[in-house]
């Protein structure tokens, strides 16, 4: 995704792990980016894509992944800051936000998606 104010968070492993079930696979380390809004919040904007049965299209119709569901994400200090709210956007078949719960261990914060179907985009509220 892109947008005006986007920053791309550097090195994105060092601080945010996703953590799929075995066997399956989430795209997510070239999406996480940051973005401070008129407000002055800074966000952290996290896109997942579940990866596809086959990795090429060419034009035949494309078989969906198997939903994933209940998957941790675990967030280090990014900047010096941590998530204190972290919603979930489910794009497909309607939009749907949702704010997760979240738990601190040790210096982390952990958040548990709970469906991921094709593509879905975590957004953390940083302080």
């Amino acid at each position: 995704f892109w947008g005006h104010g986007l920053a791309r968070v550097p090195d994105p492993e060092k601080s945010i792990s996703v953590v799929a079930p075995e066997g399956r696979e989430i795209w997510w380390q070239r999406t996480p980016s940051t973005r401070t809004t008129l407000g002055g919040k800074k966000l952290l904007i996290l896109t997942f894509l579940n990866k596809p049965p086959t990795e090429r299209n060419l034009g035949s119709k494309q078989t969906l992944p198997a939903s994933i569901e209940n998957f941790n994400v675990r967030f280090k200090a990014i900047d010096g800051k941590l998530p204190v709210k972290i919603w979930d956007i489910q794009p497909w078949p309607d939009t749907v936000t949702t704010e997760l719960p979240f738990r601190k261990e040790g210096d982390q914060v952990v958040v548990t998606v709970p469906r991921l179907d094709y593509a879905g985009v975590l957004v953390a509220e940083m302080k």
